[in-house]
């Protein structure tokens, strides 16, 4: 991952398109002025198994701004060795908490005197993290980095994780960030493999964030379980 910040053409080029000038800002596809660094111990950035044929991302980092102006972004992407369309990052418990806190009404009061706001994975035994640990309501809903450095975790979920990936095993797979003039911001990252023995449960599911998987007339949602298994990738 590059550290130093190119202030050459590739600034000139940022320059220019955040002005409005047309210009090819795919030669500014690499990461000059933002550093992606991933920290932690080997068992702080996983992929594990979760219930119902997911699988949950831990993602340990610290993102520094070298630019002397604000980057806001666009999206927020993690690039794997395979296609998996039921990924997604973990909403902010803070959003949910204050709209149900709209729609309780009455029992405002009540709700204010509840813990403050964590976020947690579709299993009765998975990690939960504090709010002022996660990066995704900074990063992955038009966030925006100052010269700040940013230091949390990145939390998502996604399909079930190939067969080929033993426990134990190390997953390399880069994360992307674009800010709003289409630049994108590239890290390597690298995950420890957890399998895990868990369980589906039978009957009906409810679609949704945590059970989205079950295959709903006319909904064009799939069970990951009746899927074909996806390969990781030569050279992953």
């Amino acid at each position: 991952m590059q550290k130093e910040c190119g202030m050459g053409l590739r600034y000139a080029l940022q320059e220019l398109a955040e002005s409005g000038s047309p210009v090819d800002l795919s030669v500014t596809e690499e990461n000059y002025c933002l550093q992606i660094q991933q920290v932690g111990g080997l068992s702080d950035s996983i992929i594990f198994d979760l219930p119902n044929h997911r699988a949950g991302f831990i993602l340990d980092l610290e993102i520094v701004n070298r630019r002397p102006k604000t980057i806001y972004l666009l999206d927020l992407e993690l690039q794997l060795p395979w296609e998996d369309p039921w990924f997604q990052w973990l909403p902010d418990p803070g959003t949910q908490n204050h709209n149900a806190r709209k729609a309780q009404g009455k029992n405002l009061k009540r709700m204010r005197m509840q813990s403050p706001p964590r976020y947690c994975f579709p299993s009765s035994d998975g990690p939960e993290y504090s709010r002022d640990e996660v990066l995704n309501h900074h990063l992955a809903e038009n966030g925006k980095l100052t010269q700040k450095p940013m230091r949390g975790v990145l939390l998502a979920i996604g399909g079930r994780m190939p067969d080929s990936l033993l426990n134990g095993s190390f997953l390399k797979a880069s994360l992307v960030l674009r800010n709003v003039q289409g630049i994108a911001h590239r890290g390597a990252v690298t995950f420890c493999v957890e399998r895990r023995n868990v369980t589906t449960k039978p009957g009906p599911q409810n679609l949704g964030l945590f059970e989205p998987f079950r295959a709903s007339h006319g909904s064009g949602i799939a069970d990951p379980a009746h899927q074909p298994q996806t390969r990781v990738s030569k050279g992953s």
